[in-house]
């Protein structure tokens, strides 16, 4: 349970390679508040160099994603329970200093948090588009996309949200979803 009663929680969610850790870094920037990268928090890894980055989702089997899907949808099933627990802890640790959180992942509709959400964000780009923009910043091999990526597949449409962008990768598309706020 979110021990803080005030907490304004912003959740960004997606599809892999849509630009959620982008967006949330810059509104994090511009609303002055940390965000969590709930890949990071059930890794427990330490932000690693952009030239060294690939995404955490090519490191897990294709045929696994349903099988995490699965489990997170039951919130009576283990993996759901740790999940919970690992993301509502740092959540916790970080409202201790701050009254503004922004949370972000692909799965972040199935973790409890979400309903806690103040602030519910999809975002949305082009397959081809999302596609050339992860292999030509070297964010993930044609192999890595092409194995993994293009395969997992999240229904979005299940749940509500307060905002819906659509990235075209440019400037003007991240500065006209940060002026909304």
């Amino acid at each position: 349970m979110i021990e803080v009663i005030n907490l304004k929680l912003i959740g960004i969610t997606g599809d892999s390679g849509v630009g959620k850790s982008t967006l949330a870094l810059r509104l994090s920037e511009k609303l002055k508040c940390p965000f969590l990268d709930i890949d990071k928090v059930i890794l427990n890894s330490e932000p690693i160099a952009k030239e060294d980055r690939t995404p955490q989702i090519s490191k897990m089997k294709p045929e696994y994603f349903k099988l995490l899907i699965d489990n997170l949808e039951n919130s009576n099933s283990g993996i759901s329970i740790l999940l919970n627990n690992m993301v509502e802890t740092e959540v916790n640790i970080i409202s201790k200093e701050n009254d503004t959180i922004i949370a972000e992942w692909m799965f972040l509709p199935y973790l409890k948090i979400w309903k806690e959400c103040n602030t519910k964000i999809l975002i949305k780009a082009d397959k081809e588009l999302r596609r050339s923009n992860a292999i030509n910043n070297k964010l993930i091999t044609e192999e890595q996309y092409d194995g993994c990526v293009s395969i997992v597949k999240v229904d979005y449409s299940k749940y509500d949200y307060d905002y819906i962008f659509s990235n075209n990768y440019d400037n003007k598309s991240l500065e006209d979803i940060l002026d909304k706020f």
